[in-house]
């Protein structure tokens, strides 16, 4: 129907359309009213809590005494601080099960890896 794909993020929505079958005003006319709707039909809706079990430290988790260096803080302060707080799925990425999550706490950012790993 030329809507190739839809991928839901957490303020906005990515659309894969075939431009040969709708331009992009007509595009938007299909789909603002089902939009507008559904975001009033789910405006008071409880949000889920995942809880996922987590590993910290060793084979699983190699960077936790990197983090803890970088930021100034012990292995188990970091770990206190990580699982210390809600994450918001704010989209699904380009593998299945992949999410991109917003809410770190800045005490415990850290720059990606100058080379990154081949292996996870």
């Amino acid at each position: 129907d030329g809507i190739i794909e839809l991928v839901p993020t957490y303020c906005a929505l990515l659309l894969q359309y075939d431009a040969m079958i709708y331009s992009y005003a007509e595009l938007c006319n299909v789909i603002e009213p089902t939009l507008e709707q559904t975001v009033t039909d789910n405006a008071n809706e409880l949000v889920t809590v995942v809880e996922i079990p987590t590993v910290y430290g060793g084979e699983f988790g190699p960077d936790l005494g990197f983090v803890a260096s970088h930021n100034n803080l012990t292995e188990d302060e970091v770990v206190a601080i990580h699982s210390g707080t809600d994450y918001l799925v704010y989209m699904l990425g380009f593998i299945p099960g992949f999410t991109y999550l917003g809410g770190m706490d800045p005490r415990i950012a850290t720059p990606r890896l100058s080379s990154p790993r081949t292996l996870i």
